[in-house]
């Protein structure tokens, strides 16, 4: 599920049919963190709701592509063009608005993302992999140093060569799982209030049971094209 593909431009930013679209998304990502003032349309419609939590100062985000059938994976764990392009810039704009973005060491491993934002204009959140038993490889991509903040959420004792500056936060484990509120407590702990789930079927069904509905964008395949794991 997480973004792999090369970035292209945005076909909707500057078009023909709406060349405004460019410049009322470029201060939105300052104006979500910085002011009380609505959005300029349509992100106060699409993204308002995600700048306060209704319990709490907290905003969970789930994020999945799935097939027709809610399917979100392979067996495998291949998921790569199951979002179309507009869907990656959706999620590429929810990446410029949250603290930290989330993925399960399965994601992590078997796609290699960046987690970055590059298909708009904003800031990269926090990158964040959930891997209770150490198995992220030092060397993948999103634990390259560039200024943003990395963690990698462990089990107590479990073994984790990470690249300096990866921050590790340890857990309980009780029957070798992380429970998902203590990874979201940990994370708020640390500062992320607005947090994006965005790979991996098990964090994105934990995600659901606190999570912020910004409407429902489904960009499905036929069912036979993906026979795995259901959201």
């Amino acid at each position: 599920m997480a973004d792999r593909r090369p970035a292209k431009p945005d076909p909707n930013e500057g078009s023909q049919n709406d060349p405004g679209l460019a410049s009322s998304w470029a201060p939105v990502p300052r104006t979500f963190r910085e002011s009380n003032s609505s959005l300029p349309q349509p992100w106060e419609e699409i993204f308002g709701p995600l700048r306060r939590g209704l319990v709490d100062d907290l905003v969970l985000v789930g994020q999945c592509g799935q097939s027709i059938d809610a399917r979100i994976a392979t067996p495998s764990g291949h998921s790569h063009y199951i979002n179309n392009e507009a869907g990656l810039i959706h999620l590429h704009r929810l990446r410029a608005l949250v603290d930290a973005v989330v993925i399960g060491v399965g994601t992590a491993i078997a796609d290699d993302p960046l987690l970055t934002v590059r298909r708009v204009a904003g800031p990269s959140p926090a990158r964040v992999v959930i891997d209770p038993n150490g198995r992220l490889p030092s060397t993948a991509r999103l634990l390259a140093a560039d200024g943003i903040r990395r963690l990698v959420i462990t089990a107590v004792g479990a073994a984790a060569a990470l690249p300096a500056g990866v921050e590790v936060v340890p857990l309980p484990a009780p029957d070798g799982r992380l429970l998902p509120s203590a990874i979201i407590a940990a994370l708020a702990a640390r500062g992320f209030r607005r947090i994006l789930i965005e790979g991996g079927a098990t964090p994105c069904r934990a995600s659901w049971r606190r999570v912020v509905s910004i409407g429902c964008m489904f960009w499905s395949l036929p069912s036979s094209s993906v026979p795995g794991d259901r959201a």
